[in-house]
């Protein structure tokens, strides 16, 4: 095994790993992102949450409604993003 290579878990199958609600790792890691703009860094928590609750969704389907899938795409094609 190389250096920094990470071992897959065996113990669960790929839909339990679809399933995963990881929105807490994915929100600790993301806590310390500083945009400069508060807004931003509260879109990030946000976008994080919902993708970290279904890992495995499309962003339309990971967010409650429209608005917020919109967001999520507004989030993500920002140039200070």
């Amino acid at each position: 095994m190389q250096s920094g290579s990470r071992k897959r878990r065996t113990d669960l199958d790929e839909e339990e790993l679809c399933q995963t609600d990881v929105s807490g790792k994915v929100r600790k890691e993301f806590q310390s992102a500083e945009f400069g703009d508060k807004r931003l860094t509260d879109r990030l928590m946000q976008v994080g949450d919902r993708l970290g609750r279904a890992p495995a969704e499309s962003i339309p389907n990971a967010c409650e409604d429209w608005a917020s899938a919109k967001a999520t795409y507004r989030f993500c094609d920002n140039e200070r993003v």
